[in-house]
């Protein structure tokens, strides 16, 4: 109701991306698998575009073919210099910051990154924030048989300060069943890279957590 009443105050209107759902019918679906987040984004966009361009053809499947993603969400980045050529394979690399956006990538790894139940290598690095559930965070994320290593960004003058490794450390000792499991070495995020990379042998690596740490890999 306040959206209603102030769109009619500056002379718009609300739309609902749901009058949209005839869109995605026209999705090659075999080609193109969306998360449901990623869904409900590309209905706020066609609709945003068609409210602008009304006459303009718009095709979602040409669009998904390029890719369409900022760097940091669902991107596979090779890191042979930083592992002194010893990992051949991409990590994979989504800035799940909150709770939401771990929950979304959980689904995704488990149905698309994770083997038969095999582990896989977390790296992780949050900011600081007494608000954050970073217990929910990790837990949403991590299973038993996972490796993972919580690391801290450098921040830049105008950015939050990262939360401490030996949190996140501390909040996955009560996930994984070994000590072993963990880093415990340097929280920077090379080094963070270089032991998970070490320790999935081949398997996979998803970099995740703040978008601050995800700048800083790159």
């Amino acid at each position: 109701e306040v959206l209603q009443s102030h769109a009619e105050s500056i002379g718009t209107q609300i739309s609902l991306t749901k009058k949209g759902l005839p869109l995605l019918e026209s999705i090659d679906t075999e080609r193109f698998q969306l998360e449901d987040y990623e869904k409900q984004n590309l209905l706020c966009a066609s609709l945003a575009f068609r409210q602008l361009f009304p006459s303009l053809e718009l095709d979602l499947n040409r669009l998904l073919a390029t890719r369409p993603y900022p760097p940091g969400r669902k991107d596979s980045v090779y890191v042979r210099d930083l592992t002194d050529g010893t990992r051949t394979e991409p990590v994979f690399v989504d800035g799940a910051h909150n709770l939401l956006g771990a929950e979304a990538l959980s689904s995704y790894v488990d149905g698309k990154v994770r083997e038969d139940g095999k582990p896989v290598t977390w790296v992780m690095g949050l900011s600081a924030s007494k608000s954050k559930p970073f217990s929910q965070v990790i837990e949403a994320l991590v299973r038993p048989q996972d490796n993972f290593a919580f690391v801290e960004y450098q921040p830049g003058p105008t950015d939050p300060p990262p939360a401490p490794a030996e949190l996140g450390r501390h909040i996955a000792e009560g996930v994984v069943t070994s000590q072993e499991q963990l880093y415990n070495g340097d929280p920077d995020i090379g080094s963070g890279i270089r032991w998970a990379c070490e320790k999935a042998a081949g398997g996979p690596v998803v970099v995740t957590g703040s978008l601050y740490l995800i700048r800083q890999f790159y």
